[in-house]
């Protein structure tokens, strides 16, 4: 704020590698150079507050200069970006003694700016640093947006297994419906890690998420595009994975002939009515219904398909009655689900 009061001209990235120094070099005195009285009128969770947004601002300012230098995954260093690196380091180190050096964040940073790899490991490290802080204050909201952040930088810099898992604890600090935006950003980065891992029943999971969210502005999945990814890998499982697609489907309503009946024998013909809503981003054809039958006494489940019908799934026309193969004696029906 003063430096645009007085109107001073900086070269690109200096005010940002100043902001980083000064806000790390506040958390690490904070708990030296604050008078102790002062601490202990404090309450311990606005201490972890100030902690959690002054490493998130350094962050955001290292990630700034990253970006200005091309030191971020997949971006390639010139002529350019080194000098600028250059311009940069020439104002953050004084002249001192050998010992106090190796303490000075001026230092730190110039070994950080002039080398890709400890970059990387700054980064992820202060990121870490982000999410736990963020978290330990109760700000799930922050913590699950720079985590998907640092999801997305490790899966860039080719630590897939670890973006996976990052993302999986961050997506476990809410549900779908509270932060669709950050939600489809989230899961897009989960789906295509998970399916560069080979773990396909759990890529399922994370394309329901993406088919079942409504598609924002600034998303970066197209729900179309991850529905017909579900269907390739439904059709390449044989139709096993749509077992798992509940998500998609909530049964309304389910009638059965006779009316009232829910108790059938052996040999019997039973006639039902489904009506269910459908939540997928493009239309699909109902192939086949599969109901299963759980005995009253055992809570044995039994699955019965049905004959093959098709019907389209935005038509008006209700579904044929079915005739069930025969099952186990005195078996009530439980639960149906299409697939």
């Amino acid at each position: 704020r003063v430096i645009n009061i007085l109107k001073v001209n900086l070269p690109d990235g200096v005010f940002n590698s100043w902001a980083y120094m000064t806000c790390l070099e506040c958390v690490e005195s904070m708990m030296v150079l604050v008078d102790t009285e002062v601490l202990a009128n404090t309450p311990s969770a606005i201490l972890i507050l100030i902690r959690a947004e002054l490493w998130h601002y350094a962050w955001e300012k290292l990630r700034s200069i990253g970006l200005l230098c091309n030191l971020m995954p997949g971006l390639v260093m010139g002529d350019d970006n080194h000098k600028t690196v250059d311009i940069i380091c020439s104002g953050i180190t004084l002249p001192m003694f050998e010992e106090a050096l190796e303490n000075d964040q001026g230092k730190r940073l110039t070994d950080v700016l002039k080398s890709k790899e400890k970059f990387k490991n700054t980064f992820m490290s202060l990121g870490e640093m982000v999410i736990g802080a963020f978290k330990h204050a109760g700000r799930r909201r922050m913590a699950f947006s720079i985590g998907t952040m640092m999801a997305e930088f490790h899966k860039n810099v080719g630590l897939v297994k670890e973006a996976e898992h990052l993302l999986c604890d961050v997506t476990s600090l809410h549900s779908v419906g509270q932060w669709p935006q950050l939600s489809s950003s989230a899961y897009s980065i989960l789906a295509h890690c998970q399916k560069n891992l080979k773990q396909e029943d759990k890529e399922v999971n994370s394309l329901l998420v993406l088919v079942t969210t409504p598609n924002h502005l600034n998303s970066k999945h197209d729900p179309s595009k991850c529905m017909d990814e579900l269907i390739y890998i439904a059709e390449r499982s044989k139709y096993q994975k749509l077992l798992s697609w509940e998500p998609l489907f909530d049964l309304d309503t389910l009638s059965t002939e006779p009316v009232g009946c829910l108790e059938y024998h052996s040999g019997e013909d039973v006639g039902m009515t489904f009506s269910f809503h459908y939540y997928g981003p493009k239309a699909m054809r109902l192939t086949m219904l599969s109901v299963i039958l759980e005995n009253e006494n055992t809570n044995r489940s039994v699955p019965m398909v049905t004959d093959k019908h098709t019907h389209p799934i935005d038509s008006s026309e209700p579904l044929e009655e079915i005739t069930l193969n025969p099952g186990p004696v005195e078996e009530r029906l439980r639960d149906s689900r299409p697939i």
